[in-house]
């Protein structure tokens, strides 16, 4: 029980946290009329992009590094494997970095830092409902179904959590792997 409530807190926090860093700082550069100056500069596009993704992300994943001690803890408690943790942190991992490039996206996309932060929460939330809309719809034992819930990462935790079920001939290590793949 521990291990699952502090898995889906954390998935949450990271979640939300590398997005909404990751928008602000991007937003906060705008509004101070230094991102002009670091176009400015010699920096490539791709090199201003990843290292204005990872130092916003640096926070997040500071909070998914401090976890592995809690985790460990939990391995202590029993009934949680090594490789359910190791799951666990490697999809808030992989959840980190794609909220971080959807925050990222819509920072420079959008000029306002409040249009910023409200894009990216509505829009992290309607793709969650919407991948969990085309799951409901199609059927979790379908192709389409089974591909599209991939994308959800907390589809991905629960079946981290719930080890003795069967998820359409998969374990839960393969589901937990193609999601991270996917993310």
């Amino acid at each position: 029980l521990i291990f699952q409530i502090f898995s889906l807190l954390q998935m949450t926090l990271v979640l939300f946290f590398g997005m909404l860093f990751t928008a602000g700082n991007v937003a906060q550069e705008k509004d101070r009329g230094t991102l002009i100056l670091l176009l400015m500069t010699d920096l490539r596009r791709r090199e201003m992009v990843l290292g204005k993704l990872l130092a916003s992300l640096l926070l997040p994943l500071v909070l998914v590094a401090t976890s592995v001690p809690v985790f460990c803890v939990t391995l202590l408690l029993g009934g949680v494997a090594p490789d359910q943790v190791a799951w666990a942190i490697g999809l808030c991992l992989a959840a980190t970095f794609a909220s971080g490039a959807w925050g990222g996206l819509v920072a420079f996309w959008r000029e306002k830092t409040f249009q910023t932060l409200a894009i990216c929460v509505l829009g992290l939330v309607l793709f969650l409902g919407a991948v969990e809309a085309v799951v409901a719809l199609a059927g979790t034992s379908s192709m389409v179904g089974g591909v599209v819930g991939l994308l959800n990462p907390y589809r991905a935790l629960l079946a981290v959590m719930n080890p003795f079920e069967n998820y359409g001939g998969l374990t839960y290590s393969q589901v937990a792997a193609r999601s991270v793949a996917a993310l």
